[in-house]
């Protein structure tokens, strides 16, 4: 399975089950980009980081944003191949999901977060709504269902996901 795979499997599983009205995939700010991002109504967000490969999983733990305080997401989720990581290598508060043929299985819940960097996640809300309003979704004169449409990331932008 690819990365794009596992990311758009990621945007599925956070609109179908974890119930997020708004997710992005392969969005960020500031030098951290979510491979998948959820925003479900009133406070709670969901980071994804999707991993091929060991090498990619081990990096990871390099960046300056994976504290237990910074970076994004209250929750947050490695996703993977069936078997790719051992779950007692996730790193404390993350959680494991496997993508299957047609499920994925949650191998080890995240935890809420309560300290996390939430400047972050609202620059790249913004940078989000902007766009939005740049391609003329947001305006007072737009459809009731322009900027809403799940059709509206496959269509001109793969990186935006479903709004609804």
């Amino acid at each position: 399975m690819t990365h794009a795979e596992l990311c758009a499997r990621a945007g599925v599983w956070l609109r179908a089950r974890q119930g997020c009205q708004v997710t992005m995939i392969e969005k960020g700010t500031n030098g951290e980009v979510a491979d998948a991002f959820g925003v479900k109504w009133p406070d709670l967000t969901y980071l994804i980081e999707c991993k091929t490969s060991r090498a990619d999983f081990l990096s990871d733990q390099r960046k300056a944003f994976r504290t237990p305080t910074g970076g994004m997401g209250r929750y947050r989720y490695y996703m993977t191949r069936p078997g790719l990581l051992d779950p007692a290598e996730i790193p404390a508060g993350w959680g494991l999901l496997e993508v299957h043929p047609v499920q994925i299985r949650v191998q080890v819940w995240a935890v809420r977060r309560t300290e996390y960097d939430r400047g972050k996640e609202w620059r790249m809300i913004m940078k989000l709504m902007l766009d939005l309003k740049w391609r003329g979704c947001l305006s007072p004169n737009a459809s009731r269902y322009q900027g809403v449409h799940p059709k509206l990331g496959s269509d001109r932008d793969p990186g935006i996901g479903a709004l609804r």
